[in-house]
């Protein structure tokens, strides 16, 4: 969100708690498309109420966020999610909970990255096969 990017957090928060009023009015059931922007909206929100050193209620947004990414399985956002949460218990002087959350953030960014790797590797396989072909008919 390039309000947040920029620092301008209470444009942001102004801004994303306008977004979630939206979403609440339409009662939708936050499956496909609409779901991913609703998790990605909790967790920023969540992330300005992180800033604004209100923590608890960060807590309840990231819990929230969490919940639809696991239904949807959106890697990207829960690892963004607990390592927010590692922050947040970072800030409120809880060790033993920021490491936990520091470890599933990990897990979570590193496979994120493994399957970023996986795709890669599949296309330059997938352009070297057909590359081939093609050579094989004269092309």
């Amino acid at each position: 969100m390039i309000k947040i990017k920029n620092n301008e957090f209470k444009k942001a928060n102004t801004y994303l708690t306008l977004a979630l009023e939206l979403f609440n009015k339409s009662g939708t059931e936050y499956k496909g498309p609409k779901s991913q922007t609703y998790t990605k909206i909790l967790n920023n929100y969540a992330f300005i109420m992180y800033k604004d050193s209100k923590y608890e209620t960060a807590i309840k947004y990231v819990n929230e966020s969490l919940k639809k990414c696991y239904i949807n399985n959106y890697t990207k956002t829960i690892a963004e999610n607990f390592e927010l949460l590692f922050m947040i218990y970072e800030k409120l002087h809880q060790p033993d909970s920021a490491l936990i959350y520091h470890k599933l953030y990990k897990t979570y960014s590193d496979s994120l990255y493994n399957e970023n790797k996986i795709k890669q590797l599949t296309q330059i396989k997938m352009q070297y096969e057909f590359d081939k072909e093609l050579k094989e008919k004269g092309v």
